[in-house]
């Protein structure tokens, strides 16, 4: 073993320390669980003005075809759209160097769960987590706590799968895009209010960028 494959794999491992054991690791991310769904990435979304870091990715259920809309920040959508478009560049960018980094550790990556969403205090009502489960050389395994946009976009450059909570996807997926299309347009600004007393809506997850 070189002594960058031993930083590598000691790195990895002290990650695991602060993530998940290998009995969680090992009960998540199978197929057909009933607390979560297999999702693919549909779309990604980019705010039409660079001066806004806004993004969206658009997350498809397999079976009743609902999408979880997760905004993130306009680099990361930059980077998950960039390799569905399987654009190459000459040198890693930061996915391709955490992907060539795992590689080179012998460590894989076996799916990617979106598991909660949680209040931050921050623009609207919260942020997606997700955990990246890793599969260790030597037959270990932990669950790495992640942004959702970073465990989405070393997603589609490993090719495994991504799985959604039931619940998150049962409580904040909508139809089609077009559910959304005032806020990606930016017309809801311009839209007044109605006046009288307003309709209470349910509360689903907000632009935290994440």
């Amino acid at each position: 073993m070189t002594s960058l494959h031993r930083r590598i794999t000691y790195l990895i491992g002290l990650v695991g320390l602060v993530a998940y054991g290998d009995s969680w690791a090992e009960d998540v991310g199978i197929e057909g669980k009933p607390d979560m769904v297999r999702v693919d990435v549909k779309s990604v979304w980019k705010s039409p003005d660079p001066c806004l870091n806004a993004g969206c990715v658009f997350l498809r259920d397999r079976k009743t075809q609902r999408l979880l809309p997760v905004w993130i920040g306009r680099f990361e959508a930059d980077a998950i759209q960039m390799k569905l478009n399987g654009e190459l560049f000459p040198r890693p960018l930061t996915h391709d160097l955490l992907k060539s980094l795992l590689d080179a550790a012998g460590a894989k990556v076996r799916y990617v769960l979106v598991d909660a969403l949680r209040a931050t205090g921050r623009r609207d009502s919260g942020t997606y987590f997700a955990k990246i489960a890793l599969s260790l050389k030597g037959g270990g395994a932990v669950a790495v706590d992640s942004r959702t946009s970073d465990a989405i976009a070393l997603s589609v450059r490993t090719g495994t799968p991504v799985y959604v909570a039931t619940g998150i996807m049962e409580g904040n997926s909508i139809a089609d895009e077009k559910e959304l299309g005032s806020e990606l347009t930016g017309e809801a600004a311009k839209t007044p209010k109605p006046s009288g007393r307003p309709e209470k809506k349910e509360k689903k997850a907000g632009k935290d960028y994440y």
